[in-house]
């Protein structure tokens, strides 16, 4: 579980890192909301 959490820590921060060189932070917040409500259904 704690490997998991983790991992996807790490992911998610290589993303962050990588879409910020080439996204503007407003879009990358929609995405990411996007993404969250997406998650919940």
């Amino acid at each position: 579980e704690k490997e998991i959490g983790r991992f996807r820590e790490a992911g998610a921060t290589a993303q962050k890192n990588l879409a910020g060189k080439y996204f503007p932070p407003e879009l990358l917040n929609r995405v990411l909301n996007h993404l969250k409500e997406f998650r919940k259904n």
